[in-house]
């Protein structure tokens, strides 16, 4: 037999035996918790990877990782869909709604692409109501994450060469994780109300224009690099007073509350 393939708990395994080799893919969230949709906390990674390593029967250390998803789901008394309709774009790459499903008229998922990664964000608990999952209609959960589809995006910023399960264990990697998300999350721009208070009538059409993705892509063929970076750094500073003046969204601060509890420095709020 050249290849063989098996499902454990959620988990694809394939085998070619001829070669010596194997892979597995697949939610270690899921492999752990029999689902994706709750809180994947520090000390339940540590003791998923130690399980896996156990059922496989092979050192943690020897396990490479290739492709890798990190993200987290915030929980949410009401929807998520204005708030991902409202996104922008990710550094400079715009944000493109998925197509909707047959069942939902607006899209649930918006991706910004790169080379190596994915940035996405969906609305998790219309996909699993949508799958015939019973998720109370008061139980919302947008889901962020970085899919690194090269693990070499991920390599870089952590100063590694190789990355294995036993990796994956480590809090003080986890903890990089968090931090990785948490810039990732600070580079998505969205529309949100303006504060113009003390700015001129130019300002604050700089300010009102910047949303504008075409315009910006317009005025980068019609300008020169120079002009264009010059308007930019202007407006990141109108962008960045007004985000000041007004209060944060409440998306804002589920986020960096979801991250402490990742890390157990925070107790889970239910509802």
């Amino acid at each position: 037999m050249e290849q063989v393939q098996y499902r454990y708990r959620g988990l694809q395994i394939d085998l070619w035996f001829a070669q010596g080799r194997g892979r597995v893919k697949g939610s270690l969230h899921s492999f752990a918790q029999g689902h994706n949709r709750g809180l994947f906390t520090f000390s339940a990674v540590k003791a998923a990877c130690e399980q896996l390593a156990n059922d496989l029967a092979l050192p943690a250390e020897t396990l490479k990782v290739y492709k890798l998803e990190i993200g987290v789901n915030l929980k949410l008394d009401t929807s998520p869909a204005s708030f991902l309709e409202s996104l922008i774009s990710h550094k400079r790459k715009p944000f493109w709604p998925k197509e909707p499903h047959d069942k939902e008229p607006r899209p649930l998922l918006f991706y910004a692409k790169y080379g190596d990664y994915k940035i996405k964000m969906y609305d998790k608990a219309t996909y699993h109501r949508i799958q015939g999952e019973a998720i109370p209609k008061n139980s919302e959960l947008l889901r962020f994450e970085v899919r690194y589809h090269r693990i070499r995006a991920l390599l870089r910023p952590l100063r590694i060469a190789l990355l294995t399960l036993k990796d994956l264990a480590e809090p003080k990697l986890l903890l990089r994780f968090s931090e990785i998300l948490a810039v990732h999350w600070k580079h998505c721009k969205r529309r949100e109300p303006k504060n113009f208070t003390g700015l001129t009538p130019r300002k604050c059409e700089l300010l009102s224009a910047g949303d504008d993705q075409d315009l910006t892509a317009h005025l980068r063929q019609l300008k020169s690099v120079s002009w264009n970076t010059k308007r930019q750094c202007e407006l990141n500073k109108l962008q960045i007073g007004s985000k000041r003046r007004r209060p944060p969204h409440p998306f804002d601060q589920i986020f960096q509350q979801t991250l402490l509890c990742m890390q157990g420095k925070a107790a889970e709020k239910n509802g």
